[in-house]
């Protein structure tokens, strides 16, 4: 164990990796009919703690192999969750009627500042297909295409840079319409006749 904590902490130091060696804690189990020995696992000059239990992902495990610890921890966690259930049959009635949802539910990103501008939001699939339409990517005959990958990849910078330069030619045209309309000077100096 103490091999595989060592190159563990070696790998991460050439990763510039940090690991917190006073969050790092040892668990070890014996095999059955074997007698319980300590661990002393050091890295870096300083011994991690060892504990006698450990909990991951709702379960817990302890030093010594036996279920009953487990079984324990869920019959505990089962009679928490059903207190939690009997308190809430026992509170009062909601306020608001019965076919009308809370506000809460419907405005609940409006009232933390999430709500983003502009339509609706897009899968990825939807992103992409719309970016491969204004490539000029086929749509029905794109898999095919990528199977040559060096063919592929011309053809994605050929589409990229034909967006590119529509996109441009796009705004410069907007841009043109938008100059074109732009009010004429109505103020004209009386002695040069400059407009303003």
């Amino acid at each position: 164990m103490q091999q595989s904590m060592s190159r563990f902490f070696t790998a991460c130091k050439n990763l510039s990796l940090t690991i917190s060696t006073k969050k790092t804690e040892v668990f070890h189990q014996s095999a059955p009919q074997k007698m319980y020995v300590e661990p002393t696992i050091t890295t870096e000059g300083e011994i991690l703690k060892a504990v006698e239990k450990f909990t991951y992902l709702s379960s817990t495990l302890t030093r010594c192999v036996n279920i009953d610890n487990e079984v324990d921890t869920c019959i505990a966690e089962y009679l928490h969750l059903a207190e939690e259930r009997a308190s809430q049959v026992s509170r009062p009635p909601c306020t608001y009627a019965r076919h009308t949802p809370p506000k809460k539910l419907l405005c609940g990103e409006l009232a933390e500042d999430k709500r983003t501008q502009g339509g609706q939001k897009k899968c990825f699939k939807d992103t992409m297909k719309v970016s491969m339409r204004s490539s000029g990517i086929d749509l029905d005959s794109w898999e095919t295409l990528a199977q040559d990958r060096p063919d592929w990849q011309s053809y994605i910078g050929k589409g990229a840079t034909s967006y590119e330069q529509s996109k441009n030619a796009e705004g410069q045209k907007k841009y043109e319409l938008c100059k074109s309309i732009a009010n004429p000077a109505d103020h004209l100096c009386l002695t040069c006749a400059r407009a303003f």
